[in-house]
C-alpha cells in the first residue's frame, strides 16, 4: 500500500505539542532554528493588510528624513544589521516594508508624506490614557512621535486627552 501525503501551506503542524522536520525518508523533532524558519516562511506566505502593495507608490511618496530617523534609531538600538542612512530600500527591504519592488501599505502609514493619498481610511489618532500608567511612561521613538505630530493639522489638550481639532 502507498500513502501519499501532500505537503500543507500551514506549517508548522504539530503533535502533542512537538513539531517534525522530515528530510528525506528520516523524520526528526524541529529545532528552534527550524521552527523559526517555517514560521517566518508560513508569515511570508499570508495575507496581511500591511504587507499588502501600496498601489503606485515610488520612493519619491516617502518622507526620507523620517526613515533616515528611523535607520538612525534602529542602528542606535543595535538589535539588527547597520544600514546607511543615504540607503533607504535595504532598511525597509530588511523589514518588510519594501517587498517585490512594491511598498507596502504599512510603510505608506510609517513613513508616507501624503498617508491618505493612498489609504484614504488612513488616520492617526493620539490619546492620553492617564490611567494606563505603563501605557503612557512606555517609550515612543522619537520619529514615530515626530510623524504623529507632524502630519496632525493641530492639536490641543483637553481634560487630560489630546483631542484632534481641524
Amino acid at each position: 500500500m502507498l500513502i501519499e501525503v501532500i505537503e500543507g501551506t500551514t506549517k508548522p503542524y504539530s503533535v502533542n505539542n512537538q513539531s517534525f522536520i522530515r528530510s528525506g525518508s528520516e523524520t526528526r523533532p524541529a529545532d528552534d532554528n527550524e521552527m523559526s524558519n517555517l514560521i517566518r516562511a508560513r508569515r511570508k506566505e499570508e495575507y496581511s493588510w500591511e504587507n499588502s502593495p501600496a498601489l503606485e507608490a515610488t520612493l519619491e511618496d516617502l518622507d526620507r528624513e523620517e526613515i533616515s530617523q528611523a535607520i538612525e534609531l534602529s542602528n542606535n538600538i543595535g538589535r539588527t544589521t547597520r544600514f546607511k542612512t543615504d540607503d533607504p530600500l535595504t532598511f525597509l527591504t530588511h523589514f518588510q516594508l519594501f517587498r517585490n519592488n512594491q511598498f507596502t501599505n504599512s510603510a505608506i502609514v510609517l513613513f508616507g508624506k501624503e498617508p491618505t493619498y493612498f489609504l484614504p481610511q488612513c488616520r492617526i489618532r493620539i490619546i492620553h490614557l492617564e490611567r494606563v500608567n505603563r501605557l503612557v511612561n512606555m517609550p515612543i521613538p522619537c520619529w514615530l512621535k515626530k510623524t504623529c505630530l507632524n502630519r496632525s493639522e493641530e492639536f490641543k489638550t483637553t481634560s487630560g486627552r489630546i483631542a484632534y481639532s481641524k
